[in-house]
Parts: C-alpha cells; structure tokens; sequence
C-alpha cells in the first residue's frame, strides 16, 4: 500500500503484492488496509486482478504524465487479460471550488 507521502508498506508495490496505491491521501489507513485485503481475497477467491490506484490531483489530465505514472504500477501489478484498474482522483467543481471523488473504470 502506497500513501499520500508516497511511502510503501514495505515492497509491497514492487513485489505485486499490494492492490492500492493512494498518492492522493483520499483514504484513511484502515480503509486502505481494508480494501487491500478484500481485493486480495477476491483476487484469490476469482482470479480477478482488481487494483485501486488514487493517483495524485490532476495527473489524469496529462496523458503523458499519467502514462509514465502508472506504467511502473502496473508493470508491478503483473497486469494481463484478468486486471481491472480502478482510480479515484479528488475533482473540483470549477465555480464552486467544491470538492468531489469520481470513479473511472479501465
């Protein structure tokens, strides 16, 4: 699991172990831990590779930043024909400066 500061709990990424990254700080530790583990059963219960990925604010807009983001992470992941990426990026609404989460789906 990755958090806001970009820390790692341990290789986890690196190894392919963990199923969120939240450089975004959206989520609290227990949640992340949570998730983690719920992909990681269902992964093992279907064989579905579902990863989390909250990338930080606004990476999504630049395709080439975005691009060299999550190659990396999903180089890690092992990403083949059974994985399913999800990401969670903190909006704004641009008149009221209101803050809302949208799910994407790839």
């Amino acid at each position: 699991v990755v958090d806001a500061a970009g820390e790692e709990s341990g290789a986890d990424v690196a190894a392919g172990s963990a199923s969120v990254v939240d450089a975004a700080g959206l989520l609290s530790p227990s949640t992340r831990r949570d998730l983690d583990g719920a992909l990681g059963q269902l992964e093992r219960d279907t064989g579905l590779k579902v990863r989390l990925v909250c990338p930080p604010p606004g990476l999504q807009r630049n395709k080439e930043a975005w691009g060299e983001y999550i190659k990396p992470i999903a180089k890690s992941w092992g990403f083949d024909q059974s994985s399913i990426l999800v990401t969670a990026e903190q909006r704004e609404q641009a008149r009221s400066g209101k803050r809302y989460s949208i799910l994407e789906f790839s």
